[in-house]
């Protein structure tokens, strides 16, 4: 419960930004999710390779088609591109 208050807190405190978590709320929030989850009998790492398998399915023909692209750019022309696609996706190093 101690996690839940924190975390909560944090949340409350940053008010309507986003921010990108620190490691120590990436870790609060995977304890209380696995908490969470073992309370109803789900397994977190099964829950957490559905996930990473539908990222794959719904990402996996723009990416291929992406790279072919990639392969036919100039090297600017690829950082360039590479950029646009980074937007919005975050680097947990789960």
């Amino acid at each position: 419960m101690k996690l839940l208050k924190s975390s909560l807190l944090t949340i409350k405190n940053r008010g309507d930004r986003v921010a990108k978590p620190n490691a120590k709320e990436i870790k609060e929030k995977k304890e209380i999710a696995k908490t969470m989850m073992n309370f109803y009998g789900l397994n977190y790492n099964e829950w957490l390779h559905n996930k990473h398998q539908e990222f794959i399915d719904e990402n996996l023909m723009s990416f291929m088609q992406a790279q072919n692209s990639a392969a036919t750019l100039s090297d600017s022309e690829r950082n360039d591109a590479h950029t646009d696609r980074s937007q919005g996706f975050e680097n947990t190093n789960e």
